[in-house]
């Protein structure tokens, strides 16, 4: 009499004996801010300007403006090198649109941001230095009075960093303000950004910590950088 055929009751992934069978688990989705991933793709030496479309968890298109000595396969490899190195995100290559014009250049976000230097007052004169890489950059404003001190610092910073944008008048210090939260005090600022009809409101925040006027300047840089290579593309293209 035939035997009848045993069912197989095996598992996907076998277990040893007394163990039982792994889980799969899915692995959490990655997230991103899509400024920190231009930041790092504008560091490329023949990359001048990138804009990145995203939904959040992933990346959609990225736009590359660059010079014409350089061939477009080898700008598309190393923008997935650093997307992978950096982000761990993986992208198809015809995602990436490269756009070659003459005389386009490299630009300063290959040099990091700002940082405050020194801060100085002299004169009815506030003075800030900033350094960007081995670049310095010098911010003036005037001390009609010593209540101005906080909106001068403010001043002083947008001027610097107005240089290195090359495009005076583009950032404007709207208000600065002395708040308590937590029984510490927290310097504000509000910098408005416009570039042709484009606008946005920019907040900075900073603790107060020894010199006021310097604790608003921290406000300040902190305002601007969280959209500096969005300024400087703007600004290129």
């Amino acid at each position: 009499m035939p035997t009848k055929p045993q069912k197989n009751n095996m598992n996907v992934f076998p277990s040893r004996q007394g163990f039982p069978p792994p889980r799969l688990e899915a692995l959490p989705a990655v997230y991103f801010f899509a400024p920190d991933v231009e930041r790092e793709l504008t560091r490329l030496e023949h990359v001048s300007s990138v804009k990145v479309m995203s939904t959040g968890t992933e990346i959609d298109e990225i736009h590359v403006v660059a010079p014409r000595n350089h061939p477009p396969k080898k700008i598309v490899r190393d923008i997935e090198s650093i997307l992978l190195v950096r982000f761990g995100i993986r992208i198809d290559h015809r995602r990436i649109s490269v756009v070659q014009l003459d005389g386009v250049q490299a630009q300063y976000p290959q040099y990091g941001r700002p940082r405050i230097q020194k801060l100085s007052k002299k004169d009815g004169v506030l003075q800030i230095v900033l350094a960007v890489g081995d670049n310095i950059l010098v911010g003036k404003a005037s001390l009609p009075n010593e209540g101005d001190e906080l909106r001068a610092a403010a001043r002083a910073v947008i001027h610097a960093v107005e240089q290195l944008l090359q495009t005076p008048g583009v950032l404007a210090v709207l208000e600065t303000q002395i708040v308590e939260m937590n029984e510490h005090k927290v310097m504000l600022v509000i910098v408005r950004w416009a570039f042709g009809e484009q606008h946005e409101l920019l907040v900075g925040a900073s603790l107060a910590a020894g010199d006021l006027s310097e604790s608003m300047a921290r406000a300040t840089l902190d305002a601007v950088n969280r959209r500096l290579v969005r300024f400087q593309t703007a600004v290129a293209i």
